[in-house]
Order: structure tokens, then sequence, then C-alpha cells
């Protein structure tokens, strides 16, 4: 009985830990949008969440607030909507600012 449970709770916690790779995301899709308008977006949503606009995340592993980032997987989410938001919103302008520098959008010509 108490393996099924530990079963159970494993299998449970692959959904919020679903949740948080959804933070990291890649740069190479923004590579197809036009430098102005990728300018654009990440400065809408850098302001819409209260970020800076040259954020740029250094590691695709961790923020740092888990205290046991081993047992991520096998704990529950508590963040509530407004974080996750905003995390989501972190990884897509740091993505954004990634294909930005890569490009050299915002460096005059």
């Amino acid at each position: 009985m108490r393996q099924l449970v530990v079963l159970l709770l494993v299998a449970a916690s692959g959904c919020t830990v679903a949740d948080r790779y959804q933070e990291v995301q890649s740069s190479i899709p923004y590579d197809a949008v036009d430098c102005a308008e990728l300018v654009r977006q990440r400065n809408a949503l850098a302001a819409a969440h209260g970020i800076p606009r040259d954020y740029r995340r250094e590691t695709r592993r961790g923020d740092g607030t888990s205290l046991l980032p081993d047992l991520d997987a096998v704990t529950p989410d508590m963040r509530g909507q407004a974080a996750r938001d905003r995390d989501r919103a972190i990884a897509s302008v740091s993505a954004m600012n990634g294909s930005i520098v890569r490009r050299a959008c915002e460096q005059p010509r």
C-alpha cells in the first residue's frame, strides 16, 4: 500500500514538473520574427510584467529559489497563477533578448 501511494504521488508530480519546464524557452523561434516587431513585443511583455527590457537568464536549470532542487520533480508547484505568468514572461523576454543580441537588432546601422 505504501509503495502504491508513493507511486501515485510521483506520477502526479510529473504534471507540475512539466509546468516548470515551460519556463525554459529557446531563442531560436524568435529568429523568424522581424527585428523591429521582436523588440516591440519584448518591450510590451517586459513592461506588462515589470521585467527589465535587457533581462537575460544566465542558466537553464533553476533560478536558485528552490531549497532542494533535486526534489523539484516530486514536489508540487505551489506558486500562484500570477507568479507562474511572470516566470513565463521572464523566460520569453530572456529568449527574445537572446535572438535580439544574436542578430544585433538594436545596434545602430
